[in-house]
């Protein structure tokens, strides 16, 4: 008596439209990112429980997110190139993607300087009882941005990897 026969699985690389997405998907977020709150500080007074907002800062009122707003939206239209049958195409999504990662991570890391500076300042101030400087939906929004395009990139090149190697390296 024979015992049944499991097929052989096959290898499959990442579908052809997933860098695409997350390439796609990240340029987006980018640009809200670029657009939104990057920093948003709350205060409670002494004499109060209520909290309420004493500053807020924007993507779109600095230099580094008008940069992103322009460099997202290069990413999300480049995202086409991980779709063209030769390499040359798929070169723009690659450095898109770097350039948005590279300026938005240095934005963040500013963001950040910021928000702490500013809490810094405000112990200066005695007439708070608390007060809270941290990321705003903008700045959150850029974080996710980035990590769907490291993906993109990271799940792209892997792709272009895997479709470059020879078919006798692919079956062993």
């Amino acid at each position: 008596m024979d015992a049944p026969r499991t097929p052989a699985i096959a290898y499959h690389t990442f579908p052809k439209r997933l860098p695409l997405a997350l390439t796609g998907i990240g340029g987006g977020l980018a640009v809200l990112g670029g657009i939104g709150t990057w920093v948003r500080a709350t205060t409670i007074a002494a004499d109060g429980a209520v909290p309420h907002e004493v500053a807020v800062v924007s993507g779109y009122s600095k230099g580094g997110g008008q940069a992103l707003i322009v460099l997202g939206l290069v990413a999300a239209a480049a995202a086409f190139g991980w779709l063209a049958r030769d390499g040359g195409p798929r070169t723009f999504p690659i450095l898109a993607s770097l350039a948005v990662i590279g300026v938005g991570a240095w934005q963040l890391a500013e963001a950040d300087s910021q928000a702490a500076a500013m809490a810094e300042a405000a112990t200066a101030d005695p007439s708070f009882a608390s007060y809270h400087a941290s990321f705003g939906w903008g700045a959150w929004l850029l974080l996710v941005g980035l990590v769907a395009l490291f993906l993109g990139l990271l799940v792209g090149v892997l792709r272009e990897i895997d479709l470059r190697r020879p078919p006798e390296e692919a079956t062993a």
